[in-house]
């Protein structure tokens, strides 16, 4: 080293600043630094991408999830005239309430007496939700059923339809 150098290299090392340059010159080697600095911001894009496409993914899965439980149910109405109301209510009510249930669907509402705002009402009406249509056309279709209606049958006259729900 010349006189000028060594001037100057003592210049920096009285001065904090320099000190601290000559400390962080001796403890890390440029080259190195660089090296693994490319290496890092590698390793984040793909931590990024790979974290981009999981997120992604999941929320495809959640979309379907939430169109899979927007689908509205389905509702069966059955009118139902009754003719012996005591054997409809000990013989035919007791078998077909638990098939409903057993088979997914539920009920909810029935009436011996329901009130008619316009027109003659029948004389038993009974509404029951299903999840969907193929649900409710299996309960009716099912040979279970067939034979709770057979002993429905000797007490009323039914006339049953299916109506869509709406979304809420």
């Amino acid at each position: 080293m010349n006189p000028e150098q060594i001037a100057e290299t003592s210049k920096l090392k009285t001065s904090y600043v320099g000190s601290v340059a000559l400390q962080f010159e001796r403890w890390y080697d440029f080259n190195s630094l660089q090296s693994r600095t490319l290496e890092d911001a590698m390793k984040t894009q793909y931590t990024v991408a790979l974290s981009m496409l999981f997120g992604f993914g999941l929320g495809v899965i959640a979309i379907q999830g939430l169109h899979a439980q927007a689908k509205p149910p389905v509702y069966t109405v059955t009118e139902a005239n009754v003719t012996n109301v005591d054997a409809y209510m000990k013989e035919f009510v007791p078998v077909v309430q638990p098939l409903v249930k057993k088979s997914g669907g539920k009920i909810i509402a029935s009436s011996l007496k329901p009130t008619a705002i316009s027109g003659t009402p029948p004389n038993r009406v009974t509404i029951n939700v299903w999840d969907s249509l193929a649900a409710a056309q299996a309960f009716y279709g099912s040979a279970e059923f067939k034979a709770a209606e057979a002993i429905g049958s000797k007490y009323a006259t039914f006339t049953r339809f299916v109506v869509d729900g709406v979304p809420q």
